[in-house]
C-alpha cells in the first residue's frame, strides 16, 4: 500500500465522512466511470477524500485505492444483506426475522445507492445452456 500503514477497522465517524463525500459525488457512488477521463476523475476525488478519511486519528488508515476497495466490498456486503433481508421477509410462517436489520449508516448508504440496488432486473430471465 504504497508504505502507508494500514489499520483493520473503519470507524463510525469515517463512514460519516464516506457517506456525505459519497452522496455529493452519487456518480462516484455507483462506479460509472466508464471512460479514462471519467477514471482519472474519479482518482482524484478518492485521492482528495482519502486524507480526510485518513485524519480520523483512531480510524483505519489506507491509500486511496484502498479506500475504493473499501467502498467496492461495502457495497457487496449491502447487497447481501438486502437480498437476506428480501427472503427473510417471504418466508412463510410467521415468526422473527432470521436475519438482522440494518443499522442506521447501512440503511444511509443503502437509500444513496437507490431503493431498487441488489433487486436485480424485474422479469428478467436467464436462459439455460442448450445441452450438446
Amino acid at each position: 500500500m504504497s508504505g502507508i500503514p494500514s489499520r483493520r477497522r473503519v470507524t463510525y465517524a469515517q463512514l460519516e465522512q464516506l457517506w456525505e463525500f459519497l452522496n455529493r459525488n452519487r456518480h462516484i457512488a455507483t462506479g460509472f466511470n466508464k471512460t479514462a477521463q471519467a477514471r482519472e476523475f474519479s482518482k482524484r476525488m478518492w485521492e482528495e477524500i482519502t486524507q480526510t478519511l485518513n485524519s480520523h486519528g483512531d480510524g483505519a488508515i489506507k491509500d486511496w485505492k484502498g479506500w475504493c476497495k473499501y467502498w467496492n466490498d461495502y457495497k457487496s456486503k449491502l447487497k447481501k444483506m438486502t437480498a437476506a433481508l428480501r427472503v427473510s421477509q417471504q418466508r412463510t410462517g410467521g415468526g422473527p426475522s432470521q436475519v438482522r436489520e440494518m443499522n442506521e449508516i447501512e440503511k444511509k448508504f443503502l437509500n444513496l445507492l437507490g431503493e431498487d440496488f441488489g433487486q436485480g432486473v424485474p422479469g428478467a430471465r436467464v436462459e439455460p445452456f442448450e445441452e450438446v
